[in-house]
C-alpha cells in the first residue's frame, strides 16, 4: 500500500502540473476507484478491469530518488513510445540517471515473447519454460552472439541453432558457414570432453586426448610429430629382427556382443595380442581405457600403438637386407673359389701332369 500510494502521488503531482497548478496532500490519501490521468482523459473513461490508467501523447512515469551521501540514489524512468512522429513504439525501462534504456518490448513483439516462470527460468516464446532459458519458435529457433566494433574490436558473428535436422554453430562472419553440427539422430556419446579435456567420440570415458570407439577413415594425412629437436636420447634400434620374430600375427573376431559401449568392429581382424606384445615390446603397450561389459564389471583394457611398430619393421627389413648382403657376398666368394677349381680341371697342363702322375704311380 505504501508503494502504491507513493505512485499514486507521483501520477497526481504530474498531472497537476500539466495545467499549471501543484497540489501537495501531507498526509495518506486513499482513493476508492479507478483512476485515468493526463490531459486526454474524459468523463467517460470506461476502465474495465484497469485501476490506474495514463492517457495522453507522451507518457513517462519518473523515479526521482532523493537519497543523498552513500545512500543508494539512481533515478529510474518508464517510457511508453517516443514523442517524434513516425518514432518507435515501444515500453521501455530507463536508467534515467545515466540516460539510457536498459530494457525494452517492442509493440507487435509475439504471444509469449519473455515470460520468467516462478522457478525463475525464462522463457522466450512460451509461458512453460522447461529450462533456465527455453526458447520456441516456429522455424529453426537460435541465439547469436555479436561482437560490434565498439571495443575497438573486430567485428564477428556467431550463431548457435536448432531444428529438425541438425543441432549447429555458424560463422555467420564467414559466408554463414557451418564448422560445427550434430544430427538429431546422432547417438549417445557421438562427442564428449571429459574433465581433463579428453576427446571420446562413442566412449562417455576417454582415456586418451582422442579416443574413438569405432572406426576411422581418414581422406588426408596422418603424421606425427617428429621434429630432430624435440628429441633427445636418440638410439638406433637393435636386434628389430629378434623382436619381430617373437610376435605372434593372428586373424580373430572381436568380441563385440559382450562389451558394446566399445562399438567394436564384427568383421574379421588381423593383428597382435596386447598381453603378448607387452612381453616383448612393453612400450608399445598402455591401459588407459576402462569399459564395462554385460555384468557391470569394469575391465581395464590394454591397447597395441601399432604406429611405433613401424620403426621396428623398417630397422628388421635393414638387418635382413645386410643378413641378405653378407650371403650374397658368401655366395660370389664360393661361386669364384668353384668356378676356378672347374677351370682347373678343365685345363690341358692340368690333365697332361695328372696323366704323368697316373702313369708313375
Amino acid at each position: 500500500m505504501k508503494y502504491y500510494n507513493f505512485l499514486i502521488l507521483l501520477c497526481l503531482g504530474h498531472s497537476a502540473s500539466i495545467y499549471g497548478q501543484q497540489t501537495v496532500h501531507p498526509d495518506n490519501t486513499i482513493i476508492q476507484g479507478n483512476q485515468c490521468l493526463g490531459i486526454d482523459c474524459t468523463t467517460s473513461e470506461s476502465f474495465g478491469f484497469d485501476i490506474l490508467r495514463f492517457k495522453e501523447n507522451v507518457l513517462r512515469i519518473h523515479f526521482d530518488d532523493a537519497s543523498t551521501g552513500s545512500s543508494p540514489k539512481n533515478d529510474w524512468r518508464i517510457t511508453v513510445n517516443d514523442v517524434s512522429i513516425g518514432g518507435d513504439e515501444y515500453f521501455a525501462i530507463e536508467d534515467a540517471t545515466a540516460d539510457r534504456q536498459v530494457f525494452r518490448l517492442e509493440a507487435g513483439a509475439p504471444l509469449n515473447a519473455l515470460t520468467v516462470a516462478p522457478n525463475g527460468n525464462l522463457g522466450l516464446g512460451t509461458h512453460d519454460a522447461q529450462q533456465d532459458i527455453h526458447i520456441v519458435s516456429s522455424a529453426n529457433p537460435a541465439i547469436r552472439f555479436e561482437q560490434d566494433t565498439s571495443g575497438s574490436n573486430a567485428s564477428q558473428v556467431w550463431e548457435l541453432s536448432g531444428n529438425e535436422e541438425y543441432f549447429s554453430i555458424k560463422d555467420q562472419s564467414a559466408s554463414e558457414a557451418v564448422p560445427f553440427r550434430i544430427a538429431h539422430t546422432a547417438e549417445e556419446n557421438t562427442l564428449v570432453v571429459d574433465s581433463l579435456g579428453h576427446v571420446g567420440i562413442g566412449t562417455v570415458n576417454p582415456g586418451y586426448e582422442l579416443q574413438v570407439a569405432g572406426d576411422i577413415d581418414i581422406s588426408g594425412e596422418l603424421t606425427c610429430a617428429s621434429d630432430q629437436r624435440l628429441k633427445k636420447d636418440i638410439k638406433p634400434l637393435r636386434s628389430a629382427l629378434d623382436k619381430i620374430g617373437k610376435l605372434a600375427p593372428v586373424t580373430y573376431h572381436f568380441r563385440h556382443d559382450e562389451f558394446p559401449e566399445m562399438n567394436l568392429a564384427t568383421s574379421i581382424q588381423m593383428g597382435l595380442i596386447a598381453q603378448e606384445v607387452e612381453m616383448v615390446l612393453p612400450e608399445l603397450v598402455k591401459e588407459n581405457t576402462v569399459v564395462k561389459d554385460l555384468n557391470g564389471e569394469e575391465n581395464a583394457i590394454k591397447s597395441v600403438n601399432y604406429l611405433q611398430l613401424i620403426p621396428l619393421l623398417i630397422a628388421g627389413i635393414q638387418e635382413q637386407e645386410k643378413r641378405i648382403e653378407l650371403q650374397a657376398k658368401r655366395i660370389e666368394i664360393l661361386e669364384t673359389e668353384l668356378n676356378e677349381f672347374k677351370e682347373m680341371e678343365t685345363s690341358p697342363a692340368v690333365n697332361s701332369a695328372d696323366q704323368t702322375h697316373l702313369t708313375n704311380f
